[in-house]
């Protein structure tokens, strides 16, 4: 009888600290992908931080054009988080690679920016910028 007791106690405050330790395991990955992408550059815009991720992955650079800069979602959702496509035209990527194609002589990088209380910091895709916009959300640390 005692032991029914104490694992159903156990049970119960297992239970009941799941969601604290879902919060705080939310709220660390949300800070600290948040750090990492503020050290690798704050920008005036998500224009700005394409055009200087452009500078870091390209060698030669002749011609950019920003095809397209604006919330992920159309519908108004997340509005601080925003994706921008660019055309670039230059020599080669920084990592010697060819631009372009056999179609086209040129790239179309596409990059996640979002938007912090300091400016836009560039997010990768594998750090899921769209889940992280959703976190800030919810954390109400939005820019």
């Amino acid at each position: 009888m005692k032991k029914k007791i104490l694992f159903v106690a156990f049970t119960v405050l297992v239970l009941l600290l799941i969601p604290f330790v879902c919060a705080g395991s939310a709220w660390m990955y949300t800070t600290s992908q948040l750090a990492i992408a503020k050290s690798r550059g704050i920008y005036e815009s998500p224009e700005a931080g394409m055009q200087a991720r452009i500078e870091e992955g390209y060698v030669g650079v002749q011609k950019v054009y920003i095809m397209s800069a604006g919330p992920n979602f159309p519908n108004g959702e997340l509005p601080h988080v925003w994706f921008v496509v660019a055309r670039v035209y230059a020599d080669k990527r920084a990592d010697g690679k060819a631009v372009g194609n056999e179609r086209n002589d040129f790239d179309f990088p596409g990059s996640f920016y979002i938007k912090t209380g300091n400016g836009w910091v560039w997010v990768p895709e594998g750090a899921f910028p769209v889940l992280l916009g959703k976190l800030m959300e919810y954390f109400q640390i939005t820019g």
